[in-house]
């Protein structure tokens, strides 16, 4: 929108856990995921019908030595049904959260550290299905 490039190691660290969120998804789930354009508002459209946004982080470490990870939502009103966070630690992911986007609405900033209002939703592939099946349901 503003004209400004992206970083090629972000772009490319974002492509690469879009493709592996995509593999858990059809791993844990046996759901097949399409790959949006990069300017669309969520990254992955699973079967058709749930939109997620896939977000990854790198650690950050305060001067006191607080450990934490922090995503930019980018907009305080959600696009995507839900959102998978990785939080990356030398290239590789030590936690996933999965998060619908109701739980985050009006937020822009996420922040996350070792303990977090947000970790029952640590691995919650499940409910990438739940939304699934409600979408199945309403047809």
């Amino acid at each position: 929108v503003l004209g400004l490039q992206i970083k090629d190691c972000e772009s490319k660290m974002g492509e690469e856990t879009e493709f592996y969120c995509a593999m858990q998804i059809r791993e844990f789930l046996g759901l097949e995921s399409e790959s949006t354009h990069r300017k669309h508002p969520y990254d992955l459209l699973v079967e058709n019908a749930v939109k997620i946004d896939v977000k990854s982080a790198r650690i950050f470490i305060s001067k006191n030595e607080t450990k934490y990870f922090t995503f930019n939502l980018e907009k305080p009103q959600q696009t995507c049904d839900i959102f998978v966070f990785y939080c990356m630690e030398n290239g590789v992911p030590i936690r996933t959260l999965v998060i619908p986007s109701y739980v985050l609405s009006g937020k822009t900033q996420l922040a996350i550290g070792s303990k977090s209002k947000y970790d029952k939703y640590e691995n919650r592939w499940d409910l990438i299905q739940k939304y699934y099946d409600f979408v199945l349901k309403c047809i």
